[in-house]
């Protein structure tokens, strides 16, 4: 067992102590549920080298986080935050076992999946659901556009389940998108957790639907309307305590006729706009999904035809081309955008289609900045086409826009 020291300038005199402490011999010296009496007390402690074990102290750190971060929000100053002691409970959802994921967007996949599959059933679903976010933000923040490309690339591949995918893209736009309205960044992970979860209590019959010939049935449609409140049941259930992200998930797909908390408002429309952009663009049995810019008209805009703030915010985070998706150019050819360019319409783009409909052997960067090679339009998946990414990002590399 590993022990380290008892930060005893954080513990409150007269508190119970959730934890046992130990001398340096591992002698027990305070039982779990007792209180430090007073200043002497804690300098006997300190003679004694007290000390607790690393798993008690990490998850009574995390309990601590949870605190400060309810005070944040509270609009507590930052003097009192810094003040506040070591609280005096620790919750079983702060034991929660540490996993690393070390890999890319196609492994987050993977992992986000088997969470959402096994729902309440899932082992250690909140050290998963922690993991994967780490990364994903890890990556999101290390290259954006490597990860709208993976993600919108991976779209229209009917070999890997739907449910997955439409998490991880929507929680990239959605924090896109607070980024670019600043919101909080106390909020944001906030955002991304509640995009990555709030489909999870219908994560399998999310897959269903998407293959599926016929209307959803009486009791598929039920399910639909009731999964907010059920998924934040079932994150309830796995131990989790945070009433925004709880807040969020529940408001996703209701009006914002302005039930729930106010100050996650802003939060829930940007999910509810970016969860309505990756379901149109998501090719189904039934229909083929809407090209990338179609789909953003039809969501960001009010009913007079005018962009709202937030759809403004998310049509400048992806563009209106995101990379990983497929363009008309001037000339005729067919180019995959790899990066966002100056503007929502001049994207950075690798021609991999001639004019005359044949795959080119050789990619070619184009700068749609220049009016031979604008962009014309959106065109659709191209599932016969396989990419290689690597000669791809090669050619990204020596574009230079002219508007640079």
């Amino acid at each position: 067992m590993i022990y380290v020291e008892l930060p005893l300038s954080r513990i409150a005199v007269g508190q119970p102590i959730p934890v046992n402490i130990f001398d340096a011999r591992g002698q027990l010296l305070i039982r779990k549920g007792q209180a430090i009496t007073g200043a002497a007390h804690k300098e006997m402690l300190a003679s004694h080298r007290a000390q607790v074990t690393e798993l008690d102290l990490q998850a009574w750190q995390r309990s601590h986080d949870r605190r400060v971060y309810a005070m944040l929000r509270d609009g507590r100053s930052l003097d009192e935050i810094l003040s506040t002691p070591l609280p005096s409970t620790i919750l079983d959802v702060d034991y929660a076992v540490g996993f690393e994921l070390t890999g890319g967007w196609l492994d987050l996949h993977e992992a986000l999946n088997a969470v959402l599959y096994h729902g309440e059933g899932s082992r250690h679903a909140i050290s998963r659901l922690d993991a994967i976010q780490s990364r994903a933000t890890a990556l999101l923040r290390a290259d954006p556009d490597a990860a709208l490309f993976t993600l919108f690339q991976a779209l229209p591949d009917a070999t890997l389940p739907y449910s997955a995918k439409h998490a991880l893209l929507t929680a990239v736009i959605s924090d896109l998108t607070a980024q670019t309205l600043q919101v909080d960044a106390l909020v944001r992970p906030v955002l991304f957790q509640a995009a990555l979860t709030m489909n999870i209590s219908i994560a399998r019959l999310q897959d269903a639907l998407v293959r599926q010939t016929s209307l959803p049935t009486a009791d598929q449609q039920q399910q639909i309307v009731q999964h907010p409140a059920r998924s934040v049941e079932l994150l309830r259930g796995l131990g989790l305590d945070n009433e925004d992200l709880f807040d969020i998930v529940g408001g996703h797909r209701v009006p914002l006729d302005g039930t729930g908390l106010t100050r996650n408002l802003e939060c829930r429309q940007i999910l509810q706009m970016a969860d309505q952009f990756i379901a149109k663009m998501a090719p189904r049995a039934t229909r083929i999904g809407q090209m990338p810019i179609r789909a953003a008209k039809s969501i960001v805009a009010d009913p007079d035809g005018k962009p709202t703030r937030i759809g403004s915010a998310m049509s400048r985070a992806t563009g209106f081309y995101p990379p990983g998706t497929f363009v008309k150019l001037g000339n005729g050819e067919t180019a995959v955008a790899v990066r966002r360019g100056g503007a929502a319409n001049t994207p950075l783009v690798v021609s991999v289609i001639g004019a005359g409909g044949m795959a080119l052997g050789q990619y070619t960067g184009r700068d749609t900045t220049d009016a031979r090679y604008g962009v014309r339009g959106a065109v659709g998946a191209q599932p016969r086409l396989r990419l290689d990414r690597e000669r791809i990002d090669r050619v990204a590399d020596k574009i230079r826009p002219a508007a640079e």
